[in-house]
């Protein structure tokens, strides 16, 4: 019945709203300039992807001293950095476009998903030769697949069938490999976060749009990037990382469908995206691009992202694992809740905000052809 009553509110909310678009005949949004654009990128960006370097550095460096001296104690502890480099990289997210893309670092790092598990049979099978022929270098991933290069590799590696032997000299070879990936991690985030540095960098072309710049020609494309991306990122959550695993109903529903399940971290990922979807939303100043009269909709914006956050840190505050919140209808009622706020951020993004500051999105990389 809340789900219901909200939807109603929600629906009555973006009717209203999308009223008021149409009665407007002009639009005075501001521009975006160069300074707003370069504080985005230092204060949102940067720390984003030099997190993520750091964190996937402290892994390294901590699966350095555990390859050589396994203990349980020890496993723990690298399965705990193992969730602080999955929050990293969820925070990074919502960022869809620029070096993230290049050089399939995107995929390198999160080859997700899997439905047919071809990518962890690939893992399996490089583990096995790994173990079998201690010459295979498992920290030079050139030339190989981008399925075993990073996080779900990753987790197998530290969480799936047999993990437990990393706990003891037998593995070994299991433990190099998680290292090599850790590492690659660190220099894959630190080669992106390079190329949003400095002139001629991508970072340098979105902060001065031009008839003459390769990427971007105008600040109104530099918007349409960065909507679409945290468009295309809300997508993928709902429609991708938890629809699926919810079902149509609770007895449908299924966990193996969810990103991270085997590391615990579906939900505190998702949390991650979001909290930082909103962060990205203020360090850009998207309130102050739009005219006084429309700022309204920024504050509806947090209402519906601030559903969707304190939605998830209800339902990790349970303490329950997430087969466990599939199974219990009043938390499986809260994850199909959250969908909502989620489509109120969606429409948001995708449909008001473009329409108040004179933008047409097109299509994202979802829309197929």
């Amino acid at each position: 019945m809340v789900r219901k009553f909200y939807r109603r509110s929600l629906l009555s909310v973006l009717l209203i709203a999308s009223i008021f678009i149409a009665e407007r005949s002009t639009v005075s949004a501001r521009e975006l300039g160069p300074d707003q654009t370069r504080a985005f990128i230092e204060g949102y960006i940067h720390p984003i992807y030099q997190g993520l370097a750091q964190r996937a550095e402290t892994l390294t460096l901590q699966l350095e001293g555990f390859c050589g001296e396994p203990s349980e104690k020890g496993l723990e502890d690298i399965r705990l950095r193992f969730r602080d480099l999955v929050l990293a990289w969820s925070a990074a997210e919502p960022i869809r476009f620029g070096p993230v893309r290049d050089d399939n670092r995107l995929e390198k790092v999160f080859f997700w998903p899997d439905p047919r598990s071809r990518g962890l049979r690939q893992v399996q099978k490089l583990l096995y030769d790994a173990e079998k022929n201690p010459a295979e270098n498992v920290s030079d991933f050139s030339g190989r697949s981008v399925a075993v290069q990073g996080l779900p590799a990753l987790e197998f590696l530290l969480f799936g069938k047999n993990s437990e032997r990393l706990a003891t000299t037998d593995g070994a070879r299991r433990c190099a490999f998680a290292r090599g990936i850790a590492a690659n991690i660190e220099q894959i985030a630190d080669t992106i976060d390079a190329n949003w540095s400095g002139m001629g960098t991508f970072g340098g072309l979105m902060i001065q749009p031009s008839a003459s710049n390769p990427l971007y020609r105008s600040t109104d494309e530099v918007l349409k990037e960065i909507l679409k991306s945290a468009v295309e990122f809300i997508e993928i959550a709902k429609a991708i990382k938890l629809q699926p695993s919810l079902g149509e109903e609770m007895t449908k529903a299924n966990p193996k469908k969810a990103s991270f399940r085997r590391s615990g971290m579906t939900l505190p990922a998702l949390l991650a995206g979001f909290q930082s979807l909103e962060k990205l939303h203020d360090t850009l100043g998207f309130r102050k691009l739009l005219s006084e009269e429309d700022r309204g909709t920024a504050d509806q914006f947090h209402f519906e992202i601030n559903q969707v956050i304190s939605s998830l840190q209800k339902l990790i505050a349970t303490g329950k694992d997430y087969p466990s919140l599939l199974k219990d209808p009043e938390t499986y009622a809260l994850l199909q809740y959250v969908t909502v706020p989620m489509q109120g951020v969606e429409t948001l993004l995708a449909e008001i905000y473009p329409e108040l500051l004179g933008l047409n999105l097109g299509f994202n990389s979802l829309d197929g052809d």
